[in-house]
């Protein structure tokens, strides 16, 4: 080989070096930004009923600012709003969940299994009714019903199989926030 073709090698040789080093340069400074850190497995997991994710990542207390730290993690309660309950409705239901939890062990975490929701409406008195399957802490499955008419009141009913366990009484969640 002839020196211009050594000279065009080396030269060629440096100029790739060289990008490949401001490459690695810039692929270091901004993955450092932009990538997202990696969480432990039992950080997080998936609810199958409701279909949400729910975070709990290590170092980090729940956040109950402006709640009560008593009160269970609600899964899926959103979804009642499609089948024609009011926000303030289903507050109510979360607010039968937690006196509920009171008169049982604890409760952390109500989940309902969103492929069972079922509604019905009754014509002559203006009451309807939902049911569906929910799940206290992961383990324990319970029959929900709730009669509710207008926007602002609910009842809650829960079953164990087909022995009654619980009667909220009408709730209206205004008088738990005044």
């Amino acid at each position: 080989m002839g020196r211009q073709k050594w000279l065009i090698v080396i030269i060629t040789v440096a100029v790739v070096f060289i990008g490949l080093i401001i490459y690695g340069i810039f692929a270091v400074t901004t993955s450092k930004n932009t990538a997202p850190t990696p969480t432990p497995a039992s950080a997080q997991y998936y609810d199958k009923q409701s279909g949400q994710t729910v975070s709990n990542p290590a170092g980090k207390g729940p956040d109950v600012y402006g709640s009560n730290p008593n009160t269970p993690v609600f899964l899926g309660f959103s979804d009642l709003t499609n089948v024609g309950l009011s926000y303030v409705q289903v507050e109510d239901i979360q607010q039968g969940f937690t006196n509920y939890s009171s008169l049982i062990s604890k409760t952390s975490e109500v989940s309902i299994d969103v492929s069972t929701i079922n509604d019905t409406f009754n014509n002559t008195g203006g009451n309807s009714t939902v049911s569906f399957s929910v799940t206290l802490n992961r383990v324990k499955q319970l029959l929900a019903k709730v009669n509710y008419s207008g926007l602002l009141i609910a009842r809650l009913y829960l079953f164990d199989g087909t022995k009654q366990v619980f009667d909220s009484g009408d709730i209206n969640f205004q008088t738990y926030n005044d």
